[in-house]
């Protein structure tokens, strides 16, 4: 309609016979113009009903909650020791098991699993002390 008030002057000038007809010709156009251009705009969007979410992502406060620990990390990595560090980042950052860090660092499976648990206490510890969070 907002279209047709652009077209006064010609609506005026029409003949009352002809004017039905233009104004209904006029609106059918319009209303194919906006219709093409609703669905151009839907092609852009994804509905989140069509989005196969896995049941097992965790939830937004969960992805929050770890991003905090995450920061909380950084802030007290350069204070661990580099021994804790190395295996921190080996086993969580470069996804080493701990049977390849065992035959890197010559020690066995169960010494770099308790090195491992050593090193996120001390961590967890540091990071209470820093900032009060508790991972």
């Amino acid at each position: 309609m907002v279209r047709l008030l652009a077209c006064v002057p010609r609506l005026r000038s029409l003949p009352e016979e002809k004017l039905a007809g233009y104004i209904l010709v006029t609106t059918r156009n319009t209303t194919y113009i906006l219709a093409k251009k609703e669905a151009k705009e839907q092609e852009r969007f994804i509905s989140l009903n069509s989005v196969d979410l896995p049941d097992d992502a965790p939830a937004i406060e969960e992805r929050m909650i770890r991003m905090e620990n995450v920061e909380a990390l950084a802030k007290v990595w350069d204070d661990l020791p580099e021994d804790m560090r190395y295996l921190l980042s080996g086993y969580y950052l470069l996804g080493y098991k701990t049977s390849q860090l065992a035959r890197e660092l010559g020690c066995g499976e169960s010494t770099v699993r308790m090195r491992l648990t050593r090193a996120r206490r001390y961590a967890k510890e540091l990071m209470q002390q820093k900032e009060g969070v508790s991972p």
